[in-house]
């Protein structure tokens, strides 16, 4: 979308490219995390500054970033279409850098992300 975008690929077992989602806006978008569950759902982090997009078309999900930049959680149906994006942020800088699958920690389907914010910030 200009400057840096962020994006999430996924493979076959084989190495055979499955899908490509791209993330961003005009300002410098980063991807940092990834975590799929056992039914094939793809858990991304990352973070965006300014207004940024995931997906697109009719589908396409746009956020504003509180300040510098702000983290970002999304989830990815198997066939790469876009469930949600969630956001963490504040004033100043914020960025989300891992996500662990439900399956790791919780058979009622909660999931963890970790990442830094400085001064405030807002989950959710």
């Amino acid at each position: 979308r200009n400057d840096f975008d962020a994006f999430l690929a996924a493979y076959s077992s084989e190495g055979d490219l499955l899908w490509v989602e791209q993330a961003g806006g005009p300002e410098q978008d980063t991807g940092r995390g990834v975590a799929v569950d056992r039914d094939g759902g793809v858990y991304w982090t990352g973070s965006f500054a300014g207004t940024a997009m995931w997906g697109a078309g009719d589908d396409a999900v746009t956020r504003t970033s509180a300040g510098g930049s702000d983290g970002f959680l999304a989830l990815y149906a198997p066939d790469g279409a876009l469930e949600w994006v969630t956001t963490v942020g504040g004033p100043e800088s914020d960025d989300l850098r891992a996500v662990s699958t439900p399956d790791m920690f919780s058979p009622t389907g909660w999931l963890a992300a970790t990442g830094t914010f400085r001064s405030v910030a807002t989950f959710g």
